[in-house]
């Protein structure tokens, strides 16, 4: 567990499907319009759940659950993880950042904080060379927050027919707190 200012971040549990579900039943997108991701049924949430849950044991990392300590929501998830997206192996066999804010807690710097946090657990338990992540080129706030966080843009790429900017980031790199406080 990461303990943050504002943020709990934690590995998924089954209990968390009930409050996962809407997260992953937004229609609204980084910027108000329509969402490019897919709005998933309650079957497709317990299958994501459940892989994030396996990550973390296969893997001893994967996707958190961000829980807001104001309101005690979970109101996203960010992380690591193999996804093999199918875009090589200067992608696929790499660690991939991820993140995710519902719509009603953006804007709140959440998944900066979030993010920074993790990266530097990353960065100091994992020790992986480089991490990547991918990112819809219209996505102006996570591409800023990429490179805040030391991500840059290696390629261009179609991931499910849409285009995407694909990034890569060395361990240490990005503005980063020296120590997270970590929980057991």
């Amino acid at each position: 567990m990461i303990d943050t200012t504002h943020l709990i971040l934690r590995p998924h549990a089954t209990d968390d499907l009930e409050a996962y579900v809407p997260l992953w039943q937004e229609t609204l997108g980084h910027d108000a319009a329509p969402s490019r991701l897919p709005v998933l049924s309650e079957e497709e949430v317990w299958a994501r759940l459940l892989r994030w849950i396996g990550h973390w044991s296969v893997y001893g990392f994967g996707p958190l659950a961000v829980i807001d300590k104001a309101s005690g929501d979970l109101c996203g998830e960010v992380g690591f993880g193999y996804f093999r997206r199918g875009h090589g192996p200067a992608f696929d066999t790499v660690p991939e950042g991820m993140w995710k804010i519902s719509a009603t807690h953006r804007g709140k710097g959440f998944a900066r904080e979030a993010m920074e946090a993790v990266c530097a657990w990353f960065d100091s338990a994992i020790r992986a060379e480089r991490t990547v992540c991918m990112i819809d080129p219209t996505n102006a706030i996570s591409c800023r927050l990429a490179g805040r966080l030391g991500f840059s843009v290696f390629a261009e790429a179609k991931y499910k027919g849409h285009p995407l900017l694909l990034y890569e980031r060395l361990r240490g790199g990005g503005d980063l707190p020296l120590t997270p406080a970590l929980s057991p």
